[in-house]
């Protein structure tokens, strides 16, 4: 008598005997027929896919090619069906792709933010969130960047470089995340210049600058300290120093004017705040120069006048 064992019962026999998942894994025939556990590791070695309800299965834009994983988006089609069944909004030509109003997002297609029509008493933009209806188009907010289908905040988001967060005027990446640059706070998600903003109390300048107070509801310089580049500095002439000392030495062309105990700026430079500059070097032109040229032109029209 022949006795027919299934594969899926020849991969349990496998299993109860403690063969290797791996080679459970070399014996399935396709993708779902691949058997995996919760945390397991047998699907990681079918690129794009996942364990479900303990068998592998493609991720979301990937479709099974009996052993593999390929992604839809991009690949060669002939039908319509050939995409839309394995990628939702997405069509033929030639090639898989998404249809109009729809961008690629993670091998998927998503409703664009900014391919979405809208009209301006209308609330198309209300189910993006953080949108409006600008130019009838949608729009991210200020302070929140476009991310296909979905409009996400800029400060305090997770970056690499400065351009992942230049969406908000004076932003940097600061140790991986989006904040305002210095002498900047955070004001409604973007960043709002502190000296001269609102405030109730010395807090609300000094968590940005230690160098600020709130004088008559508004964030400015403390005593001693001036305005420069956003920021609140020392000046040069109110730095103290010493002889020996190299309290000036931080301040480019500037030294120590002993007597006065005080940094200063060096001959041909002047004091803008925190810094010396140099200063504009002024052309005279003497009364007898001027007679000379003067009295050359003459000459010169009045030798064009003969010849």
């Amino acid at each position: 008598m022949k006795m027919v064992v299934s594969f899926d019962m020849m991969l349990k026999l496998i299993a109860a005997i403690g063969l290797s998942c791996h080679f459970c894994t070399a014996l399935a025939s396709s993708v779902s027929d691949t058997s995996c556990t919760a945390g397991g590791s047998e699907c990681n070695k079918i690129s794009n896919s996942t364990c479900v309800s303990t068998k592998c299965k493609c991720n979301a834009g990937y479709n099974e090619t009996t052993t593999t994983c390929t992604k839809v988006l991009g690949a060669a089609c002939k039908t319509a069906s050939d995409c839309s069944t394995q990628v939702s909004h997405s069509n033929c030509s030639t090639t898989c792709s998404c249809v109009p109003k729809y961008q690629e997002k993670k091998n998927i297609c998503v409703k664009s933010v900014s391919l979405t029509t809208c009209a301006a008493n209308g609330n198309e933009c209300d189910q993006i969130g953080n949108a409006a209806c600008v130019s009838n188009k949608c729009k991210c907010n200020a302070g929140f960047k476009d991310d296909v289908d979905a409009c996400t905040k800029v400060l305090g988001a997770a970056c690499k470089t400065a351009g992942d967060c230049t969406t908000v005027p004076n932003s940097a990446c600061t140790t991986s995340t989006c904040t305002c640059s210095t002498g900047y706070k955070e004001s409604d998600n973007i960043c709002a210049k502190l000296l001269g903003a609102a405030c109730k109390a010395d807090g609300d300048c000094t968590t940005t600058d230690p160098n600020s107070a709130c004088t008559a509801s508004k964030c400015t310089c403390s005593t001693g300290y001036e305005e420069s580049d956003n920021i609140c500095a020392k000046p040069v002439s109110g730095i103290a120093c010493t002889k020996s000392g190299n309290e000036c030495n931080s301040i480019a062309n500037s030294a120590c004017d002993v007597p006065n105990a005080k940094c200063k700026c060096d001959s041909g430079f002047k004091e803008t705040v925190n810094k010396c500059t140099a200063e504009s070097k002024a052309i005279t032109v003497s009364t007898t120069t001027i007679t000379t040229l003067f009295g050359a032109t003459l000459l010169v029209f009045a030798f064009k006048d003969l010849f």
